[in-house]
């Protein structure tokens, strides 16, 4: 007797899933410009770690305006490199698709 167990994986894995469902995968890119990462949108105060240009970071909350002024700004979290782990906002243009 042949065991139906991969045959019910594979159609519980077509089923489609409702977006509250799919959890959100998170978005990485990559630093255009090296010394862009801001601490605090309050203040502007830049990081003390700055990311080197070319490195990963991972894109969270997004903002079209600083303070009341436009201005669209990405919440970052870098993946790689000496500020690996350090969070900080940028500008919309300074991070770049991974391809």
């Amino acid at each position: 007797m042949t065991s139906t167990l991969p045959f019910l994986l594979l159609a519980a894995l077509a089923l489609p899933a409702s977006a509250a469902d799919v959890p959100a995968s998170p978005q990485v890119a990559r630093l255009t410009d090296s010394s862009v990462l801001v601490e605090s949108l309050a203040d502007l105060k830049m990081a003390t770690c700055q990311p080197m240009k070319g490195e990963r970071v991972q894109l969270g909350e997004q903002r079209n305006s600083i303070g009341g002024m436009p201005g669209n700004v990405a919440q970052v979290t870098v993946i790689e490199g000496r500020c690996a782990g350090k969070t900080g906002w940028v500008g919309m243009e300074r991070p770049e698709a991974v391809r």
